[in-house]
Formats: C-alpha cells, structure tokens, sequence
C-alpha cells in the first residue's frame, strides 16, 4: 500500500525558515544533510518500523532527525501529515505551531 506524505503549510514555512537559517549561519551542506536525515525518517515512518513519542494534546508524534531538529507528524490510514518542524539553534522559546 502507498502511503500519501503531505506537508502542511506549517511545515513547508519552518523548512523555509530552518533552511534559511542553516545557509546563513553554516552552509548549504548542513541544510543537505537535514533534507536527507528528514527523508530517511519519512521513509522509516512510512513503512512503519519505528515507533514515535506520541503527544495526546496536539495529536502529533516527534522524532528527532538530528541532534538539534525534530520532526512533528500524524498518521492516519494511508497518509502522513508533516505538522511541523522545529530546531532548537533557531527556534528556542518558541515550541508551538498550529494546524
């Protein structure tokens, strides 16, 4: 079975923000390698082999993708929602996103 990933719009603005930052404050090569960390996680949620902290009051899961980066996400039948992304170099202070 095909399992659908869609990223919210959330998702896709703390990429942005989180690539930005990377590229400015270190180089293309650290925003690579969080790209490719990020896909191997997908691939691994997707086929279902890990299992992830769960939070009941957002209805997420996190992984961590890097020492310093987390991934938020929910899964239904079929479909992978990315709710979010959040690195602590960047983001400290500021833990909550919507959607």
């Amino acid at each position: 079975m095909s399992v659908e990933v869609i990223w919210t719009e959330t998702a896709k603005k703390t990429l942005e923000q989180i690539k930005i930052y990377l590229i400015d404050s270190f180089t293309e090569t650290e925003f690579q390698k969080l790209k490719k960390a990020i896909n191997e996680n997908i691939n691994l949620i997707k086929k279902g082999v890990v299992q992830h902290k769960y939070f009941e009051k957002t209805n997420c899961c996190r992984v961590i993708i890097l020492k310093k980066t987390m991934l938020f996400y929910r899964k239904t039948e079929g479909k992978i929602y990315i709710m979010a992304l959040w690195d602590h170099r960047r983001m400290k202070g500021k833990n909550k996103f919507e959607e």
